[in-house]
């Protein structure tokens, strides 16, 4: 014991001769108190039902030995083992932490291996090694993931003069991905154990395959070998000279190391951590070599100081991360530890600026669990890429509902990614939590959730960064494509301003009389993404004759709008804050060639990536049950049924007006549809007798697709377009030609506007009125 006392003031457990581990017996222990719920453990030879684990942690053994006096186990406090007329003796232990521990069986006074269990090297020796279930296990459990290779090597030591070995564990894909290069660990075991600690007890190949699938750490690989550590004799600790393994390690493994594997050579990518005294040997090597580590990890021995920090040259430049671990119950209370409190040390590294972490292992001691957990908890810290996407970004959209500012701030919480920031469209501001935040390398990707009641659109973001700069493509459901650069803003984004842009004052609903006014003529326009939005709005665009007017298909409260009511139709004249589109310059056209005493009104129910199907009453509900969350959502909006819903608002409007035609812009998503022109006819039919009106009244106006002298991605589809007058008389095909985009799917802001005068002249044709075209 006066050994033991020796190793404990310095600090420093010997491995395998804990105080937990004193061959007592405790002869006073209650059998009968013990539950009775054993299982083999998972440790067993092959075969072997004994020893048995119990869910208090408790050890059943059943040792046959028929001529021995006496059998006992080197844990403490275990109960007498008790012969039965098989020759075969029987004890318990104490509740044992969880993990796994060593330990030896006592017969007639001599120790030696349980032949029932596995072999593991420790305490200077080979002998028994348990494993007590841990709670939380999974993290080291083999699973069917991708899996690393545990690789035995050995290499030339010149110092030593002989052949030496190491483990080298290398990450999956390393084969496969022969361009790839890796980070490397350097991890050590503690006194009495070797190079197959980590490996074998510490399950470290295990631990990192699965953080690896599970997206929590950059793969990189672990190299374990001897420390020399067990050439130390008890009580001479003060004359051990590391610089042997020093030598050893940085200047004969290492650049082996190097040179046989795929390696990051560089020091940021180099790192060294240990338990017990392996963490001393990581302490004194690290400081002393910090031109090539990095990163250094200290669980349950050693700890830098605020002392250490200060006097080593160059630590807080080159220092990357100092990871501090112990298992709780080697610490605190009357605990004292060589260097002080861990705790207390960290946090004064932190307030010297140094990326400092402290780890406590809940509920076990200088064992094996604390060091699997601080290894779990010190991995996904390792080689993080230089951090050029933390802090605040500014970027600007043109997108479909027209120019979209974002602000976005990007910050790490607890080791994980977080992205949040504003956004400003039409002069309204609106926060945002980003979710499903990852980074690879330079490439980030998030989403952003946009609710409108129980309408629910995902934005995907992807961005690369370079420098100052970040490369952000915005998918928009299925149906829109943005790109743009963000360049890095100095300050937060609560510091950070948008433009001057006049954000859209609250509007007054338009008094309209309780009667029908056969001036007041009010279109209906369905269809998807291009019917919906075409892009950012100019001032010229909200310059709106008083004479037209929207009817409200949502409650928005920024813009004061109650659905069911007419406003001035000044864009966007979505309530959802969609862009201008077509139906924007259709209306003002139209307005200009109309005599002064008409107004014009517009319905619109859009659904962006639909189908015709989905205005089809027969065909709808079983389109949109196959259809996607997110068109589902978008419908959910429209109560469950855009074609109703229109036809709602339409009845609506006949209280005040007269419907005078349906425009219809869609058919990118019935691409290749022969059957299209007699779908659309079954929808342009349903509304002329829902609403009671007459085709030769309402003719049905629609466009065709982004043109091929524009490259469009759907022009075939026109062909199919141009055959709707031959099914529908009553029907006009409105072309295209010459108008602009900006992917070959949707019209830019320019393209919308030319396409809805183009689509007015018809109308304006069809009722005899001349417009400056004609004269």
């Amino acid at each position: 014991m006066r050994k033991l006392f020796f190793w404990l003031a310095l600090g420093i457990m010997p491995i395998g001769m804990l105080p937990a581990q004193e061959a007592t017996t405790n002869s006073e222990s209650s059998q009968e108190a013990i539950k009775d719920d054993f299982k083999p453990a998972v440790t067993n030879q092959a075969g072997h039902d004994y020893p048995q684990v119990n869910s208090e942690g408790r050890i059943k053994f059943r040792i046959v030995a028929p001529d021995a006096k006496s059998v006992s186990t080197t844990f403490r406090d275990s109960t007498e083992f008790v012969k039965g007329e098989d020759g075969a003796w029987t004890g318990y232990s104490r509740p044992l932490d969880e993990g796994f521990h060593y330990y030896m069986i006592k017969i007639d006074g001599a120790e030696v291996p349980d032949p029932n269990s596995k072999y593991y090297f420790g305490a200077m020796r080979w002998g028994s090694g348990i494993e007590i279930p841990a709670h939380d296990r999974d993290f080291y459990a083999l699973k069917n993931v991708p899996h690393g290779q545990m690789r035995e090597i050995f290499f030339h030591s010149p110092s030593t003069d002989s052949e030496r070995r190491a483990f080298v564990y290398t990450p999956p894909g390393y084969d496969e991905n022969s361009e790839d290069r890796y980070p490397v660990l350097y991890l050590q075991h503690g006194w009495g154990e070797n190079e197959y600690g980590w490996s074998v007890q510490g399950h470290a190949g295990r631990i990192m395959d699965n953080l690896i699938a599970e997206q929590k750490v950059r793969p990189f690989i672990i190299v374990m070998t001897y420390g020399m550590t067990n050439e130390i004799r008890f009580g001479g600790l003060r004359n051990f000279d590391i610089s042997d393994f020093e030598t050893v390690l940085v200047d004969e493994l290492v650049p082996y190391i190097d040179t046989h594997f795929r390696t990051l050579t560089d020091q940021p990518n180099r790192a060294m951590a240990g338990l017990s005294m392996g963490s001393m040997e990581t302490k004194a090597i690290t400081l002393r070599n910090l031109d090539k580590f990095s990163h250094i990890g200290l669980f349950s021995g050693a700890t830098i100081s605020k002392e250490d920090a200060e006097n080593t040259k160059g630590f807080a430049d080159q220092v990357k991360l100092v990871f501090v671990s112990y298992g709780s119950k080697e610490v605190g209370g009357d605990r004292a530890r060589r260097g002080g409190d861990p705790a207390e040390t960290v946090k004064q590294l932190k307030e010297m600026g140094i990326d400092a972490h402290y780890y406590l292992s809940p509920e076990t001691a200088h064992e094996w669990q604390t060091w699997r957990r601080s290894l779990k908890e010190f991995a996904p810290l390792l080689f993080q890429t230089e951090d050029k996407l933390s802090g605040t970004w500014q970027v600007d959209f043109e997108t479909r509902i027209g120019l979209q500012k974002y602000v976005l701030t990007f910050d790490k919480k607890e080791g994980q990614l977080t992205a949040s920031g504003k956004a400003e469209v039409d002069g309204r501001t609106r926060n945002v939590e980003f979710q499903e935040v990852q980074r690879e390398g330079d490439t980030v990707s998030f989403v952003e959730v946009l609710n409108f009641g129980d309408n629910q659109i995902r934005i995907q973001y992807t961005g690369k960064v370079a420098g100052d700069s970040m490369k952000l493509q915005r998918k928009v459901g299925n149906f829109a494509n943005e790109e743009a650069t963000a360049k890095r803003a100095a300050a937060s984004s609560d510091k950070v301003s948008f433009s001057n842009a006049k954000p859209l004052s609250p509007q007054q609903a338009v008094a309209m009389e309780d009667k029908v006014d056969p001036n007041f003529q009010v279109y209906l326009c369905l269809g998807q993404s291009n019917m919906e939005s075409g892009g950012r709005m100019n001032d010229a665009d909200r310059e709106v004759d008083e004479r037209l007017l929207v009817m409200a298909d949502f409650d928005n409260p920024a813009r004061g709008w109650q659905k069911g009511n007419w406003y001035h139709a000044v864009p966007p004249i979505s309530a959802r804050g969609r862009g201008i589109c077509l139906v924007d310059s259709f209306g003002k056209t139209l307005v200009e060639g109309l005599p002064e005493d008409a107004r014009v009104g517009i319905i619109k129910v859009n659904v962006p990536g639909c189908k015709i199907e989905l205005f089809q009453k027969d065909a709808f509900q079983a389109y949109i049950d196959g259809e996607q969350d997110w068109m589902k959502n978008i419908v959910k909006g429209y109560d469950g049924d855009p074609y109703q819903y229109l036809i709602h608002m339409g009845k609506e409007a006949q209280k005040h007006g007269v419907i005078k035609g349906v425009l219809l812009h869609q058919g990118e998503s019935n691409a290749g549809d022969q059957q299209w022109p007699a779908k659309v006819k079954t929808v342009y039919d349903a509304i002329l007798t829902d609403l009671d009106l007459n085709a030769e009244e309402v003719p049905l106006i629609a466009g065709e697709l982004v043109h091929a002298d524009q490259g469009g991605r759907c022009a075939g589809f026109n062909e199919i377009l141009a055959d709707l007058p031959d099914t529908i008389p009553t029907a006009h095909v409105i072309s295209s030609a010459g108008f602009s985009t900006d992917d070959k799917l949707h019209f830019n802001s320019e393209g919308s506007r030319e396409f809805g005068k183009r689509y007015a002249q018809k109308v304006l044709a069809l009722q005899n009125v001349k417009t400056a075209k004609d004269q």
